[in-house]
């Protein structure tokens, strides 16, 4: 039984139609399928390597430009939390590239980049927060 997925195209003709090499339906160990079969994220079927890999140029991309702020920044002072998360986005980044190559590959990693990630933007919050109400108490 299909159905229709997000983009009006019949989700088992196209799942039908597309090859599916073993290093990409099975991770060698036979219990946790790389591709997750009639699985669908935005009417695509879950393809975890390819997924693994969008996030971790998005995150260096991102992190090279939350360095190169934070460094153009620096002397304004309290740039030491943007700089960081920069440098963690670049490394976390080429962690889930060099990751999805390997068989296994998992976007469970994602989750702890997500939560430091969130810490940090927390802590740039509440910086500038102070920042604001010492700026009008001026």
């Amino acid at each position: 039984m299909g159905g229709v997925g997000v983009l009006g195209h019949r989700v088992e003709e196209r799942a039908a139609a597309e090859p599916r090499p073993a290093d990409l339906t099975d991770d060698g160990g036979g219990d946790r399928p790389d591709r997750v079969d009639g699985g669908q994220i935005a009417g695509r079927p879950v393809d975890v390597p390819a997924d693994l890999l969008v996030w971790g140029v998005w995150a260096v991309v991102a992190g090279v430009i939350q360095l190169a702020v934070g460094l153009s920044r620096r002397r304004l002072g309290g740039q030491w939390a943007m700089i960081v998360s920069g440098a963690g986005s670049v490394l976390a980044g080429s962690g889930f590239a060099i990751m999805s190559g390997q068989n296994g590959a998992g976007l469970t990693n994602l989750a702890g980049y997500a939560v430091v990630g969130g810490v940090f933007f927390l802590i740039s919050a509440l910086r500038l927060g102070r920042a604001a109400r010492t700026a009008k108490a001026v």
